[in-house]
């Protein structure tokens, strides 16, 4: 089950990436930047609550690792845009 959830997070953070750095091709509502941003911090919350968890199992934690680093670069990216945007009006 978590295995899956991390992948669908995974996913999530790699779509809007890509999205991101070609360029903004999808235009997306407020409501799905929402969805994007609650998923940034559920994928946040956790991949450190399966790392810690990995670490007392002895698992290889790289998806979670994976999913971390993505949903910090997704969520950083997301409020840089968000800053611009308002910087700029």
């Amino acid at each position: 089950m978590k295995i899956t959830v991390l992948i669908l997070l995974f996913l999530v953070n790699v779509i809007y990436l890509v999205n991101f750095m070609v360029g903004s091709v999808l235009q997306f509502s407020v409501v799905t930047e929402a969805l994007f941003v609650l998923s940034f911090l559920i994928g946040i919350v956790l991949s450190i609550t399966y790392l810690l968890q990995s670490k007392r199992h002895d698992q290889h934690p790289f998806l979670s690792i994976a999913v971390l680093s993505f949903s910090l670069a997704s969520f950083g990216c997301f409020t840089f845009f968000q800053y611009l945007a308002n910087m700029m009006g």
